[in-house]
């Protein structure tokens, strides 16, 4: 889930990566002035005449690019959850503070209309005739969702939760700051690496990139550890987000929920109890839990011991032995999302 979104970030950043490598091996046939790089470079006038200069530039570029990566992932993530959400809700049905930031956006959207940030954006008529089906409760309906992604400050804490919070995902924020691999590359330095922290100071290498010559310039070596940093943050807002869909689901659609994992093994072996559904091998399905999900390909199943390519679920509480992708926890419930790409 978000998958293709989360592969765009490693593409981008793996784009990162390689561009310092060719920075490294520019620095090391610079100090070596009789090697044959030296002179192949030299001779294609590629040697910086300027290593400061360089060092600058590549600077500026990577910290200007994994900004990018960073708030363009943030703002897809939120527009992702936003396109879903009508699928289980009403507009009606939405608090107050969602219903309130949803108005204030599309106004602001009337405002600026002509204005570069919504240059994609379909024609103002368009907008508002999705914004009065809402308000009359329309089936389907859907958001703007440019209405409540699009944002005029740099993505620090404040903005990033005023975000998240105004369209019902409260939380996000602790829930990022509890992640095993974000936590491991913000806290080994303590109070100064928090995650409010690390995200503060990617913004202001941004805006020093952006609007001058910076004072720190940072080297390739700690460029690389931002673009893990990035990377991982991605990946905990990506399971997030996930997580509360599926979650969505669950509650607003029961018939997506086909059962309970109510025993584990070695080798991602478990038991399945199922009250609906039919099962395939090959299918895959979200195991949920209160503060999680796992997502899984079903790799083989059993009946009373003896395996079967398929599995229709004849009555309530059905027993079910599958062995899955990935390990699966006991007491998850097996959701079945089919249209979530």
């Amino acid at each position: 889930m978000l998958a293709f979104l989360t592969l765009r970030v490693r593409e981008q950043t793996s784009v990162l990566d390689r561009f310092l490598s060719l920075c490294d091996a520019c620095d090391e046939a610079t100090a070596d002035a009789g090697g044959a790089l030296h002179a192949e470079l030299a001779a294609r006038s590629i040697v910086a005449p300027n290593l400061t200069e360089e060092k600058i530039f590549r600077h500026c570029a990577t910290v200007n690019r994994l900004y990018g990566v960073y708030e363009n992932f943030v703002e897809a993530v939120l527009a992702f959850w936003l396109a879903r959400l009508p699928r289980y809700r009403d507009f009606s049905d939405l608090p107050d503070t969602f219903r309130n930031a949803y108005r204030m956006g599309i106004s602001r959207i009337i405002r600026d209309s002509e204005a570069r940030k919504y240059r994609r954006l379909a024609p103002l008529g368009d907008v508002l005739a999705k914004y009065v089906s809402s308000l009359r409760g329309e089936s389907p309906w859907e958001l703007v969702e440019e209405a409540l992604t699009t944002h005029d400050r740099n993505l620090r804490r404040s903005e990033f939760e005023n975000m998240f919070n105004s369209v019902g995902l409260e939380g996000a924020w602790s829930i990022l700051e509890g992640n095993p691999s974000v936590d491991s590359l913000t806290v080994k330095g303590g109070a100064n690496n928090s995650l409010e922290k690390m995200i503060l100071n990617l913004v202001t290498y941004r805006n020093d990139a952006s609007h001058g010559t910076p004072d720190d310039i940072l080297s390739a070596d700690t460029l690389r550890e931002w673009i893990e940093f990035v990377k991982a943050f991605c990946d905990a807002l990506a399971a997030f987000v996930t997580h509360r869909i599926v979650r969505e689901e669950a509650l607003h659609r029961p018939e997506a929920v086909y059962g309970v994992v109510t025993e584990t093994f070695r080798d991602n072996v478990a038991v399945i109890t199922c009250d609906r559904g039919n099962l395939r091998v090959g299918d895959h399905f979200f195991f949920l839990r209160e503060s999680d999900c796992t997502h899984a390909r079903i790799n083989s199943l059993q009946v009373n011991d003896v395996s079967r390519i398929s599995v229709v679920i004849e009555h309530d509480e059905f027993e079910v032995g599958i062995q899955t992708s990935v390990g699966v926890p006991c007491k998850a419930r097996l959701v079945r999302v089919d249209d979530y790409v």
